[in-house]
């Protein structure tokens, strides 16, 4: 019987797991309801109670050698449903296509646990691998993701959730909506939840140990890639206490396990009741990324990441609108963004994107195989030049994109004269959507990207 020290009082496993999964029922019946109008079938007692035996008879051995947390093993191990499926059999399923993994002999190490850890995931790398969502992959149960046997970055870390979880372990997703420093979609990966910390890996695919989900290649001598930068990064933690909705999902903001963080301050933009949000300008279109919490008369987002651009938007019919000025978020003085059409400055551009989004598209197109035959780090090897003759257009925030004027390249500099200054700025070829730029800010003669 393993005994729990909490309340001032020694409790059990089976009494902490028999309260905390009434909890999970009961949320999980409202959720199902109210986001996919599912009525939730009703579980008898006794396939509560072989659930909860399951979950203590798989989680003993890591909590007994006291690397996992208590806390953890009730929000991410006794629940049944993994992301938004509803599946009861999963764990018997998981344990019975990794019956030939062995759990670690004798005393058990934080190294004996990582390195079971490792041999486990190894053997996901055999089961699923990386492909285009093409279906809402968060209702899909371990059965189904199994047979599939491919999907996403969101299937990849449900099927290892189900994984860890059948086996005990408490294993979850970070993910970010979406990155702030690139034109990309957001990105999902796994958390192992040791007690007193936590350690990132890519589900069947990259290793605890091996991986970091800001880099996008590891070069043969060891140098990295421009790193891609979250303004957001949040964990799924529907169970937890202290978790907070984003969007219909209950989440931990945990930005500040990633990068830096600062807190961004808006004055009140009137006195009703629309929330605000912060949004990145990303692929052509704002993206939100934070809601904002009023306090007297400002709107405080906290644990925002530093060095990326932030729009202050509302939702019109969930279309995000803009209703403030930009800040760039800083790791001590945050900048505002308001053109000033007084002073005027020269813009010089020789590169039409930032480095990390030019390694994004260089690999994308030629792969990971010929990285050493270039300079990946010198962003005129990898970033978009201006084309000889064709004509491009430059655009400056104010209330929305406004463009100032258009040339003709006629050599490896686009020069635009008499720009507002201290403004976020764009740079697109004339024919080409907004997909695919970046804004960017000008100051002593040199560009920043965000």
């Amino acid at each position: 019987m393993i005994m729990i020290l909490g309340c001032g009082q020694n409790k059990t496993l089976e009494e902490l797991a028999t309260r905390k999964q009434a909890e999970i029922v009961k949320n999980d019946r409202a959720y199902l309801k109210q986001y996919y109008g599912i009525i939730m079938a009703a579980q008898g007692d006794l396939q509560l109670e072989k659930q909860r035996k399951e979950m203590i008879s798989s989680a003993s051995p890591w909590l007994n050698s006291q690397l996992v947390d208590t806390t953890d093993i009730l929000d991410f191990v006794l629940p049944q449903m993994v992301n938004n499926s509803i599946d009861t059999v999963w764990r018997l399923q998981v344990k019975e296509r990794l019956k030939g993994i062995k759990l670690p002999e004798g005393k058990i190490t934080e190294e004996s646990f990582l390195k079971f850890c490792n041999q486990v995931n190894d053997s996901l790398k055999r089961q699923i691998t990386f492909g285009n969502a093409d279906e809402d992959e968060s209702q899909l149960t371990y059965s189904a993701l199994s047979s599939k046997g491919r999907g996403s970055c969101v299937a990849m870390s449900d099927y290892t959730n189900y994984s860890f979880r059948a086996l005990g372990i408490p294993v979850t997703t970070d993910f970010t909506p979406v990155w702030g420093n690139l034109n990309a979609p957001g990105h999902a990966w796994n958390r192992l939840l040791l007690k007193g910390r936590s350690l990132p890996f890519m589900g069947a695919e990259s290793n605890i140990g091996d991986y970091n989900p800001l880099v996008l290649s590891i070069r043969s001598d060891g140098s990295i890639s421009t790193k891609r930068l979250p303004a957001k990064v949040y964990r799924q933690s529907r169970y937890g206490d202290y978790s907070q909705d984003f969007f219909g999902k209950k989440v931990l903001d945990v930005t500040d396990d990633y990068v830096d963080v600062n807190t961004i301050s808006i004055e009140q933009i009137d006195k009703n009741d629309i929330p605000l949000y912060l949004a990145t300008f990303s692929r052509g279109k704002y993206t939100v990324v934070a809601v904002g919490e009023t306090v007297k008369n400002k709107v405080l987002f906290a644990k925002m990441g530093t060095d990326l651009a932030y729009f202050p938007v509302r939702l019109d019919r969930a279309t995000p609108v803009p209703v403030g000025v930009p800040v760039v978020c800083r790791k001590v003085t945050n900048e505002t963004k308001t053109p000033d059409l007084d002073k005027r400055v020269t813009i010089k551009v020789d590169h039409l994107l930032p480095l990390a989004q030019g390694q994004m598209y260089y690999l994308a197109k030629n792969g990971y195989n010929d990285l050493d035959k270039i300079d990946f780090h010198n962003k005129y090897d990898v970033c978009p030049l201006p084309r000889y003759e064709t004509i491009y257009e430059l655009w400056y925030w104010n209330m929305g994109w406004q463009k100032h004027s258009s040339l003709k390249a006629d050599g490896k500099q686009l020069v635009f004269q008499n720009v507002p200054g201290n403004a976020l700025y764009l740079v697109k070829a004339s024919s080409e959507s907004f997909d695919k730029t970046r804004p960017f800010t000008y100051e002593d003669e040199t560009i920043t990207w965000f």
